[in-house]
């Protein structure tokens, strides 16, 4: 009677064809390995580019929500709606109290008597600098300029910031005083 030869030790004197097998293997690790680190570095990249994007249109509603300000200041009884859609960054709506507005003083250098001092209301939108940056100390006004006062009467006296500072990009919509 003969003695049936395992399969294994066949395996194992032909070195030849294990060699295939390991190398599939290894390949199929290795392709699994580098899809896996494209997709997350594609899915962050996805979510920069979705942030960035808020931001372009967070930027463009707080300006047409100036222009919603504007057109109710000299319409009676009118109403006017701007939308905010906001994911990655937050939104603050903040009255014009001493709590939480910001302190708005004006005073005129040859009159030393007259003074104004009051707060007022604004919107901020901030978003973290892993989804947009300008720069450390970065500041840029997109409506308005750093003046308080306004004195043209076709002047807007809305004023919006973008400045960057402590890993946030914050765009400011206050409104300034007309002179």
């Amino acid at each position: 009677m003969r003695v049936k030869k395992s399969p294994f030790k066949r395996l194992r004197k032909n070195k030849k064809a294990a060699s295939p097998a390991i190398s599939m293997v290894i390949i199929t690790a290795v392709t699994i390995v580098l899809v896996l680190v494209a997709g997350s570095y594609a899915y962050q990249t996805l979510e920069r580019q979705q942030g960035a994007s808020e931001f372009e249109t967070v930027k463009k509603s707080i300006l047409v929500f100036d222009d919603a300000v504007r057109d109710v200041a000299w319409d009676l009884g009118g109403s006017r709606s701007a939308r905010f859609t906001i994911n990655y960054g937050g939104l603050e709506i903040m009255p014009n109290n001493a709590e939480k507005g910001l302190p708005l003083d004006v005073s005129v250098a040859e009159y030393p008597d007259a003074r104004y001092s009051d707060y007022t209301g604004y919107i901020r939108y901030s978003i973290s600098t892993n989804y947009i940056t300008f720069g450390n100390g970065y500041e840029s006004y997109i409506l308005g300029d750093n003046r308080t006062v306004v004195s043209a009467g076709t002047e807007n006296l809305g004023q919006a910031l973008i400045k960057q500072e402590s890993g946030q990009v914050i765009i400011t919509l206050g409104y300034r005083v007309q002179a």
